[in-house]
């Protein structure tokens, strides 16, 4: 059964001890077992990768991008792996999108931005997550952190 994960992002721009009982000792001991790690696409059909954000001029602005992709592992945590093509960028402003596009982001010197997270539940509503990682924007990496929704297809938002 293929499951999928519908991804909506709303930004403003340990391990366990496990213990066993050994009765002998191989000689050569078994290689250990790779992880099994569980990891879905995020289909962009049925998603949306936005980021809000505000300016002192024109105030709060929501940017859309039309065209990215997205994989979500399972590991202890939850992580997210997506790259997202900057010249599909839209923002609620028409007139601005150019501007958005070639002045802001440069999309022809910088196609492509790259976030490595990783994602737990805030508790706060349902399906929200706190994602913290690495965005590589213009070649420089930084830290960032905010809340998103990850829903499994139709179990909700």
């Amino acid at each position: 059964m293929r499951r999928r994960f519908a991804l909506v992002f709303l930004a403003a721009c340990g391990s366990s001890t496990q213990r066993a009982a050994v009765s002998a000792v191989p000689e050569h001991p078994p290689a250990a077992a790779p992880e099994v790690v569980a990891e879905f696409v995020v289909d962009p059909a049925r998603s949306k990768f936005e980021v809000w954000g505000k300016d002192i001029i024109s105030g709060e602005h929501r940017i859309s991008f039309t065209r990215w992709t997205a994989r979500v592992r399972q590991t202890k945590e939850l992580e997210i792996h997506a790259e997202i093509e900057m010249c599909s960028a839209e923002i609620d402003m028409k007139s601005a999108t150019r501007i958005l596009r070639q002045e802001l982001l440069e999309c022809d010197r910088f196609p492509t931005s790259t976030l490595d997270a990783k994602m737990r539940p805030t508790n706060a509503r349902p399906n929200e997550m706190l994602v913290e990682g690495i965005n590589d924007l213009h070649g420089v990496k930084k830290m960032l952190r905010f809340t998103g929704l990850l829903s499994e297809e139709g179990s909700g938002p």
